[in-house]
This record gives C-alpha cells, sequence and structure tokens, in this order.
C-alpha cells in the first residue's frame, strides 16, 4: 500500500492498494494529526448515487492506520 503526503509515499507493497483504488490520499500525517480525503465519484457510490458505507470505511481505517504508525515512524527517525 502506498500513501502519499505531500510528495513523499509511506510504503508500498508492489501492488495497488484498496486506497489506491477508490482515490484515498493522505494530506498530512504527524505524531497529532491526520487528514485523509477521499472522492465521491463512480468507485465511491452505491447504486443509488450516494456514499457507499464500505468506502467510508476503507477511508477511515486508511487514514487511522497511518495515523497509528505515525508516530513510531516519527521515533524511529528520532532515534537513529
Amino acid at each position: 500500500m502506498t500513501f502519499v503526503v505531500g510528495s513523499a509515499k509511506l510504503g508500498s507493497a508492489g501492488f495497488q492498494s484498496l486506497a489506491e483504488t477508490i482515490g484515498i490520499k493522505i494530506l498530512h500525517a504527524s505524531k497529532e494529526v491526520t487528514v485523509g480525503t477521499m472522492p465521491v465519484d463512480e468507485r465511491t457510490i452505491q447504486v443509488a448515487g450516494v456514499l457507499h458505507g464500505g468506502a467510508t470505511i476503507a477511508l477511515a481505517e486508511s487514514v487511522s492506520l497511518i495515523a497509528d504508525v505515525m508516530p513510531l515512524l516519527v521515533q524511529h527517525r528520532e532515534c537513529v
């Protein structure tokens, strides 16, 4: 899975992840706050034209993953 923070990439699994497929972007990530966006378009809406609940959960899980890992990345960088 690859997440973009500004122009920096955080990790890559060598395949297109769900987050990449539905357009999730991490705009800011720090120890204090993580901000992400996701488009509401043909990739993320239900047949009725409203945001799919699964897409909402994917956004929440993707942003929370980065929020959980970010303190470890910052701590590792400070210790090296």
